[in-house]
């Protein structure tokens, strides 16, 4: 399942377009094999959706980028939400992290090629 995951975010990148929004696709197909594989038919996650229900607030992707622990804790006020953000916040970081790591690997891959040319 990860492995697909990666396999996909590594055909966006290697089109040398790709922006956050790119992946999406992407990471929408890795949630959605997921849930089927734990039995649940729809799945609907996202971190701004949570705040604004809970909160009332409208969170800006940007806002919610730099989300910390403890600002979540301070805007929400019922635990289980906390955990629920927080944990979203961490998924989403993971993912971010292997799309720039996989950037970075294409990138110099990129250059090596260059070189040997």
């Amino acid at each position: 399942m990860l492995k697909s995951y990666l396999k996909e975010t590594y055909e966006i990148t290697i089109r040398g377009d790709a922006r956050e929004e790119s992946y999406y696709s992407a990471l929408e197909a890795l949630l959605q094999r997921y849930a089927a594989s734990a039995g649940n038919k729809e799945t609907h996650i996202t971190l701004q959706n949570m705040v604004n229900r809970n909160t009332g607030r409208k969170l800006k992707v940007n806002d919610a980028k730099r989300l910390s622990e403890e600002k979540i804790s301070k805007l929400l006020a019922d635990e289980h939400h906390i955990m629920a953000v927080q944990s979203d916040k961490a998924v989403i970081d993971f993912f971010n992290e292997q799309i720039e790591r996989i950037e970075i690997e294409k990138d110099i891959q990129w250059e090596e090629e260059r070189r040997g040319q």
